[in-house]
């Protein structure tokens, strides 16, 4: 089933405003988690249990932490374990981390930080400015797809809208009557 060839432009329009929105909400959100986790956060070490590639699908932008809905900026993740400030061991899967760092795993802990009471993903301490440059770089892209489908929506919307008043009744029986009377509208003539 081809859903594309059934898309109008203006749906086009809808789709990559709305998607283009949520993704910039999704950086956003992950941004301010990283620099809350830097501000806040508290320093512990964290044992590397996993790491994983992410395919490039839809399904494989967004992880759920409870409610919550995170966009997952980075295809490569790890998996950390670390003691808490508490004493308690935690686990926690997809910490997003650049490719570069991904490359690296190493056989010994990472320094990390952690907001310990929010829920928050870790930051790994030694890819944290990296993924920070990463996200606003693509927060600039991501903002100009979000301005250019909200302007072009916009724009079908008020043709649109044009186009009623002009085909509308009243606008004919207007000009019908304009004709009538003898106030033709005047033509430019070469």
């Amino acid at each position: 089933m081809n859903i594309l060839g059934a898309l109008t432009g203006r749906d086009l329009l809808v789709v990559a405003a709305g998607f283009s929105s949520l993704i910039l909400l999704g950086l956003w959100d992950n941004q301010r988690s990283i620099e809350q986790a830097l501000d806040t956060g508290y320093e512990t070490q964290a044992v590397v249990t996993g790491a994983r590639r992410h395919p490039r699908s839809l399904f494989s932008l967004v992880e759920f932490e409870g409610l919550r809905l995170r966009f997952l900026d980075e295809r490569q993740t790890w998996d950390l374990s670390w003691r808490g400030q508490d004493g308690v061991q935690h686990d926690r899967y997809y910490v997003p981390v650049t490719v570069e760092k991904f490359r690296l795993v190493p056989a010994g802990p990472v320094l990390i930080k952690v907001v310990g009471a929010s829920g928050a993903a870790p930051v790994v301490m030694l890819d944290a400015q990296d993924r920070l440059i990463a996200l606003e770089e693509r927060q600039d892209f991501w903002i100009w797809v979000a301005i250019v489908g909200w302007i072009g929506l916009g724009w079908n919307l008020l043709l649109r809208r044009a186009d009623r008043i002009r085909n509308s009744a009243s606008f004919k029986r207007h000009t019908a009557q304009r004709r009538l009377a003898g106030n033709k509208p005047h033509r430019i003539r070469p």
